[in-house]
């Protein structure tokens, strides 16, 4: 691995991480929770909640081993899915 290559890996993991404080600092009343506690939230099952997460349908940020999800996105995205759905019928 080059030098030039380090430094981008290093650059990416301090933009991600910069991403994530962001997103803490910027919605405190439910900000970032495990995926655990958003399929509790949204009443959905864990694995779908991942599966969104690995298909890119949800953003998650690794949190160390952890997964987390900003529950205030899924709710707008589902909002906006379920008002796409009944404009189409």
């Amino acid at each position: 691995m080059s030098i030039e290559e380090v430094l981008l890996s290093i650059r990416d993991g301090i933009e991600r991480n910069n991403e994530l404080l962001e997103k803490v600092l910027a919605k405190p009343s439910e900000g970032l929770v495990t995926l655990q506690e958003a399929a509790s939230a949204l009443k959905l099952h864990y694995n779908t909640i991942y599966r969104r997460c690995q298909s890119g349908e949800y953003q998650s940020y690794r949190d160390g081993k952890i997964l987390r999800v900003d529950v205030s996105e899924i709710r707008l995205k589902m909002k906006k899915q379920s008002n796409g759905a009944l404009s189409h019928e």
